[in-house]
């Protein structure tokens, strides 16, 4: 029998977001937060099977309290090294622009990220979320079979990731 995060792809227990007590006021911060406010920390790693699955860490600065109502994980194929991330943010941090900015952080990091259809809980959201992300201009949105990429305009493996994207989708 297969244990829920082999299921699953990745943490699915330990990846809930928690309750976090935010203000009216702190929702305001976080809405004008822009994405190079962020700080990307060392993520922490481990293999499930096939994959490299990264638990992502954060630095929001004064606004440090929300981070225990948000949860990334960045769901690397060990075989192709395309990039899946997962998301759940607490719904008291939803509709703040908080998702498109960690997106965009982590796409200017590694320079690509994916999203597969078989392993999309939210198709509308995360198609909205991609479309959203491909308006800058330093970034490109390949579609296939139902699977989205995004890709960095300054990844120097451009060429190369989208070539394994068309290859696995």
């Amino acid at each position: 029998m297969k244990k829920l995060n082999e299921f699953y792809g990745f943490q699915a227990l330990g990846s809930l977001p928690q309750d976090v007590n935010i203000s009216k006021e702190d929702k305001v911060k976080l809405s004008k937060l822009k994405w190079n406010d962020i700080k990307m920390l060392d993520p922490d790693g481990e293999v499930v099977g096939n994959s490299n699955i990264f638990s992502m860490n954060f630095d929001l600065g004064k606004m440090n309290h929300v981070l225990p109502g948000i949860v990334m994980t960045i769901e690397q194929d060990s075989r192709t090294e395309l990039n899946q991330p997962h998301i759940q943010i607490h719904k008291d941090l939803q509709g703040i622009g908080l998702a498109s900015k960690l997106y965009r952080l982590v796409l200017q990091e590694f320079g690509h990220l994916i999203s597969k259809k078989s392993k999309r809980l939210s198709d509308k959201e995360i198609s909205g979320l991609y479309k959203k992300l491909a308006k800058d201009s330093k970034i490109d949105l390949f579609e296939q079979n139902g699977n989205k990429l995004l890709l960095h305009k300054d990844n120097p493996m451009y060429k190369e990731t989208k070539e394994v994207f068309i290859q696995v989708s």
